[in-house]
C-alpha cells in the first residue's frame, strides 16, 4: 500500500499540466502568427495550369517571403490573407539559387507581421508548426519537431544548398513558402516542399540563410535606385542592422555614420534586421528618416539619413537617354525610361524592354552585372561612339546600335 501511494503521487505531476501548457502554446502561437500567413496562387502563361503556394508577411506595410519556385513565371499573383479579401502580388526581387522571394502587397493599412527568429534559433528536437496553403486548404497547421539541421538538398538533378532544417511537420505540395514557426511564435525557416512527397520527411530553409539572402533582395538600391551610401548587415542576436561599408560623400556619409555603428530605429519603427531598414525606403515617397544609432564605443545618437539618386544612373541617363534598372527575374536589364529625342528612343527602344546584351561585343548583361560597372565602361567612351545593344521584347530579340551622347 505504501509503494501504490507513493507510485499514485509521483504520478500527478506527468498527468495534464505539461502537455495542457504545450498544447496552450500551440494555439496561441497559431492565433498568433495565422494572420500573417497567405496563400498565393500564380497565373502563369496562357494554356499553363494554375500554381498554389504560401507566403508570410514579415513586415507591416505587406512585405511577403515565399519560396521563388512558387512565383516562377507567373504573369499575375494573388496573395490571400486569412479574412480578407484577396490582394494583386508584385514580385520585387527572386533568388533562384536560395529559392526565395521578395513580394509586396498594397493592403491600404497595417498587415499582421511574423517576426523572423534569432539566427541559430532552431535546436533539433524542439517543437514546430508548419503553416501554410497545404493541397489548396488554407491555413492548414502541421506540428511535429525540428529532426536534423544541415541537411543537403537535390532538386531535378540541381543541388539547393547543404543547410536546410529537416522536420517531421507534415509538409504538402502547396505548403512551399509558408513558415515554420517554433513554440515563441518566431519564425524559424521558411518551408519548401521538395521531398514533400516522403511520409515524415520535410525541410525548410533556415532563418539564418533567410536573413541574409532577404537582406540583398531588399536593397533600395536595387529595387527603388535609392542610393543611401552604405552597407549594412543583421547585427548579433536581434540588435539592429549593423553598418558595414560607408561610401565617401553619399547620404550616408553625409548623415555622420560610420562603419561599426548600429543603427536600432527608423521613424518609428523597430530595427531588428537589415530588412527592417531597407524596407523604411522603399515607400513611394521617401524624403528623409530619423534614425537611432548606437555607435562602437556605446554612445547613443540621432541620424537623419535621406536617400538620393545614384550618381552612376544619373549618368548612364545622360548618355544613354533611357533609365536602366536591374531586372526583377533572370539575367538583364530593364528598361525603366525613354527620354524623347535621346538615342535609345533614335533606335526604338521602349520602356519594358530587356537589355540582355551591351557594348562594342554585344556581351551578355548577366543578374549579377552592376550598374555601376556599366557606367564606368560608358563613362570611358567619347560622345558619338556607337554601341551595340541586344534586347528582349514580347519574346523576341532585336539588335541595334546606340549612339553615345
Amino acid at each position: 500500500m505504501r509503494l501504490a501511494r507513493r507510485t499514485a503521487l509521483a504520478l500527478v505531476p506527468l498527468i495534464g499540466l505539461p502537455l495542457g501548457a504545450r498544447a496552450d502554446d500551440t494555439v496561441r502561437v497559431v492565433e498568433a502568427v495565422g494572420p500573417a500567413v497567405a496563400s498565393i496562387v500564380a497565373e502563369p502563361a496562357r494554356g499553363e495550369a494554375r500554381h498554389m503556394g504560401s507566403a508570410v508577411v514579415i513586415d507591416p506595410d505587406g512585405y511577403l517571403l515565399t519560396n521563388a519556385h512558387v512565383v516562377a513565371g507567373a504573369r499575375r499573383l494573388l496573395v490571400s490573407l486569412p479574412g480578407r479579401p484577396a490582394f494583386e502580388g508584385h514580385l520585387l526581387a527572386t533568388a533562384p539559387e536560395h529559392d526565395l522571394a521578395l513580394l509586396r502587397v498594397d493592403a491600404g493599412g497595417p498587415l499582421p507581421a511574423a517576426r523572423l527568429a534569432r539566427p541559430g534559433a532552431e535546436k533539433v528536437g524542439q517543437t514546430c508548426l508548419a503553416i501554410g496553403n497545404a493541397l489548396g486548404l488554407e491555413s492548414t497547421v502541421t506540428r511535429g519537431i525540428v529532426s536534423a539541421r544541415g541537411r543537403r538538398l537535390v532538386h531535378e538533378g540541381r543541388p539547393l544548398g547543404a543547410d536546410f532544417l529537416q522536420t517531421d511537420a507534415t509538409i504538402h505540395p502547396g505548403s512551399s513558402g509558408g513558415p515554420l514557426v517554433d513554440l515563441s511564435g518566431d519564425v524559424i525557416g521558411i518551408v519548401i516542399a521538395v521531398g514533400a512527397e516522403t511520409a515524415g520527411v520535410g525541410f525548410a530553409i533556415p532563418v539564418a540563410r533567410v536573413r541574409q539572402v532577404l537582406a540583398a533582395l531588399s536593397s533600395p538600391l536595387t529595387l527603388r535606385d535609392r542610393w543611401l551610401g552604405l552597407e549594412v548587415e543583421d547585427a548579433p542576436g536581434d540588435g539592429g542592422a549593423r553598418v558595414v561599408t560607408i561610401e565617401a560623400g553619399g547620404p550616408a556619409d553625409a548623415a555622420g555614420l560610420r562603419p561599426g555603428d548600429v543603427i536600432t530605429s527608423a521613424g518609428p519603427v523597430e530595427v531588428r534586421t537589415a530588412f527592417d531598414l531597407h524596407a523604411r525606403f522603399l515607400g513611394p515617397k521617401v524624403q528623409a528618416v530619423r534614425l537611432a544609432v548606437q555607435g562602437p564605443d556605446g554612445q547613443r545618437r540621432g541620424a537623419r539619413l535621406a536617400p538620393a539618386a545614384p550618381p552612376w544612373a544619373t549618368g548612364l541617363r545622360a548618355r544613354l537617354g533611357a533609365s536602366l534598372r536591374r531586372a526583377t527575374q533572370g539575367a538583364g536589364l530593364e528598361v525603366e525610361a525613354v527620354d524623347e529625342g535621346g538615342p535609345a528612343a533614335a533606335i526604338g527602344l521602349r520602356p519594358g524592354d530587356l537589355v540582355v546584351g551591351f557594348g562594342p561585343e554585344r556581351a551578355p548583361v548577366r543578374a549579377s552585372d552592376d550598374l555601376r560597372a556599366l557606367w564606368a565602361e560608358v563613362d570611358a567612351l567619347p560622345p558619338g561612339r556607337l554601341l551595340g545593344v541586344t534586347i528582349r521584347r514580347a519574346g523576341r530579340q532585336y539588335w541595334g546600335e546606340l549612339r553615345l551622347r
